[in-house]
């Protein structure tokens, strides 16, 4: 009886513990907490924003910081490969584009303007999705 008793307690508590607001845009801003007269539409939206901010602040592979990552690894391998050729005795061959990867960062994970964009017509209900070649981080 004693550990049914501890057993139907601790799925109460698991239970409910599924049931608090566990929103962590909440804990730091007034914003969100004001949201509750505004209508579904104007929180979804301040969501939005929300997410946008902590994208910016948080996003590590950017156009700018997969550039600077790109470069200091075609250098490091070219220099490594002109070490290798002058130990050996050998004529250096290569250029320093030929350990460049063009394709490298043609595709970046942080994209905080269009996921915005995206959330901002998820607000509306509608999702508009047009082709359009992806974006040049140059």
């Amino acid at each position: 009886m004693k550990n049914t008793y501890h057993l139907l307690c601790c799925f109460l508590v698991i239970f409910l513990s599924g049931c608090m607001y566990s929103n962590h845009y909440s804990k730091n801003s007034a914003l969100f907490l004001k949201t509750k007269s505004i209508s579904p539409a104007a929180t979804c939206k301040i969501t939005c924003q929300m997410k946008k901010n902590d994208c910016f602040k948080l996003c590590k592979d950017s156009c700018g910081n997969c550039q600077s990552r790109s470069i200091f690894s075609t250098r490091k391998k070219y220099s490594r490969y002109v070490h290798e050729q002058c130990v050996k005795g050998e004529v250096v061959a290569r250029e320093l584009n030929s350990y460049r990867d063009p394709l490298q960062c043609r595709k970046v994970t942080c994209n905080c303007c269009a996921d915005f964009d995206t959330c901002i017509q998820s607000c509306n209900g509608i999702i508009q999705k047009r082709l359009k070649p992806a974006s040049k981080c140059c």
